[in-house]
């Protein structure tokens, strides 16, 4: 949601190379380390946000902190290092084919003018002028004070934390501002007049978009109506598509 069009895909760069940075930095023993003490690391990019986790048991609860601490460290990866991730990177843009399925298209029109019509994977063109520049700056808009928050959860103490807080203290995180997290607001938002888009394909797919304006309901108001519309053989557009005008079978 963040990124420029020229920097579209390099969060979920970054996020790859965390990986070999982190295994790099354990001089090629990252995965056995996690193996041996029965943790898992993973990491995700969505349209918002990074997600980093580790997980195990609370018994090597300091040693998954001093595993995650290493996502702080700068990246120290050599171009070629950097090279096998894009590979592998446009391999999944070329295989996954997104930007030919239907809700690629839905996307292109419903935050047209945004951010967010954009890919997490980015495009290949981007991907390979994508430097060591670049990836830094990525690095320490990611890792900057005002713009990430560290959760806990199970069973830890106060010794803990600490470890966590010295650990992660060490590191001189940038001052950056902090992101409010909001998304950018279409033109078309609110106003998008019956708007009918077709999409040429092999297969038929009917996709419904409509926006809401979320602050003037509460969750439940919105399952109710999410209910009513979609859900179970007595939906309204269950009844108007299959029973009503015989357009669709389920």
């Amino acid at each position: 949601m963040y990124e420029p069009d020229e920097l579209n895909g390099a969060t979920h760069l970054w996020e790859h190379i965390l990986f070999r940075k982190m295994n790099r930095i354990d001089q090629g023993g990252f995965y056995k380390r996690l193996d041996r003490f029965g943790l898992s690391f993973s990491a995700c990019t969505y349209k918002e946000f990074v997600t980093i986790k580790i997980t195990g048991a609370t018994k090597h609860f300091q040693e998954a902190v001093r595993i995650m601490a290493l996502v702080f460290e700068p990246n120290k990866l050599t171009l070629s290092e950097i090279a096998i991730e894009k590979k592998r990177i446009k391999a999944e843009i070329r295989e996954e084919d997104e930007e030919s399925s239907l809700g690629y298209f839905a996307q292109r029109i419903i935050w047209e003018n945004t951010s967010l019509a954009n890919t997490i994977s980015g495009k290949r063109g981007v991907i390979d002028r994508l430097g060591v520049h670049a990836l830094e700056n990525v690095h320490s808009n990611i890792c900057s004070a005002g713009n990430l928050f560290l959760y806990v959860t199970g069973h830890f103490n106060e010794k803990d934390i600490a470890l966590l807080s010295r650990l992660i203290g060490q590191y001189k995180l940038a001052e950056n501002e902090t992101c409010q997290n909001l998304a950018p607001v279409p033109d078309k938002f609110l106003r998008r007049g019956g708007q009918i888009e077709v999409k040429n394909s092999a297969y038929h797919y009917i996709r419904f978009s409509f926006d809401v304006e979320i602050v003037r309901y509460t969750y439940a108001e919105l399952d109710l109506l999410y209910d009513i519309l979609f859900s179970g053989d007595n939906s309204k557009l269950f009844m108007e598509l299959s029973e009503n005008s015989g357009y669709i079978r389920f």
